[in-house]
């Protein structure tokens, strides 16, 4: 990768960020100031001196969006950064990846892949107190979010061992294969896999804990959130199966294994869940009259945009 490639990357970066959030990131940027200013934006929004667009902040859409890809880069130079033989291409690799992943942050501070990336960075490098400054800033934005959790307490373990943590690897893995039903064990073995960008073997432990037999709702909601956060459609899909078949009289998960169909692509079965779902609500509301109709909500959901001009649909929206 040469440095001609490298620098026109930073310049259009540079360039960009100042239509989003203004071109104020540089390699010297304290982590801090970084945090302070996703705290005081996204969360006060507070917009003194702000030189981006607020439209952006208003997007979260958006946010993620261009957060993924300027961490799908990051990620390209993280990667090139712990293949490279010590000397100046390793150290040129870990700056721009540095760089890269301050912007993905900067861009959506709540984004489980960006913080992830980041922090597993920064804590390899020995730079523990900035890298749970970044999780500690995403889990206000997302305080129920398990695996930014799990990612928080590995790091503080880090620290209170002050070393780096993929040495809990080899722990974890035999935890978790004497005990495949340990969700906290499994959690904390996936985000390790999934911070060595290590997917399949993330996943693999998922679809272990999905099929343990003592795996509970509360285990099958987490796994599912992880994997709507991973953007795995296919395996969420799988485990609101699961979950309908565990609960079968719970309106929101047959509710949300229609939004997962639909976004898949599969009309019949998105139409079938939410008929199912929509049921379910109603039988709920008349006993229940506070609880959330979840008809109203499917007219105007954009999960199922694809479905809109289908008269089955629009049947069932209307009832």
């Amino acid at each position: 990768m040469t440095e001609d490639l490298v620098k026109r990357d930073h310049e259009f970066w540079s360039q960009y960020s100042q239509r989003l959030i203004g071109n104020w990131i540089t390699y010297d940027t304290p982590v801090k100031d970084i945090c302070d200013f996703a705290v005081r934006v996204y969360e006060r929004h507070d917009y003194k001196g702000f030189g981006g667009d607020r439209k952006f902040i208003r997007d979260d859409q958006a946010q993620k969006s261009f957060s993924k890809l300027r961490s799908s880069i990051g990620g390209i130079y993280d990667w090139r950064h712990r293949n490279a033989k010590p000397g100046p291409e390793k150290q040129r690799m870990f700056k721009e990846a540095d760089f890269a992943f301050r912007q993905a942050f900067a861009f959506c501070p709540f984004s489980p892949e960006a913080v992830s990336r980041y922090s597993f960075l920064l804590a390899n490098a020995g730079r523990l107190d900035d890298a749970e400054r970044i999780t500690e800033t995403a889990l206000r934005f997302d305080r129920d979010n398990t695996y930014i959790q799990t990612l928080l307490n590995q790091i503080k373990g880090a620290k209170q061992s002050q070393g780096p943590f993929q040495t809990k690897l080899g722990q974890l893995e035999v935890q978790f294969k004497t005990n495949p039903g340990d969700a906290r064990v499994a959690f904390e073995l996936s985000s390790l896999y999934l911070q060595l960008q290590q997917t399949s073997a993330a996943f693999h432990v998922f679809d272990q804990l999905i099929d343990s037999p003592i795996a509970d709702t509360t285990v099958l909601l987490s796994v599912a959130g992880a994997y709507a956060q991973l953007q795995q459609g296919a395996r969420l899909e799988t485990v609101l199966q699961k979950l309908v078949k565990m609960t079968p009289e719970n309106p929101e998960a047959w509710y949300d294994l229609a939004t997962t169909r639909a976004q898949l692509g599969k009309s019949n079965d998105a139409l079938q869940a939410l008929g199912k779902a929509l049921e379910l609500s109603t039988h709920r509301l008349a006993k229940q009259p506070q609880a959330p109709d979840l008809r109203k909500n499917a007219a105007t959901n954009p999960s199922f945009a694809s479905l809109h001009n289908l008269p089955e649909f629009q049947k069932l929206v209307t009832q």
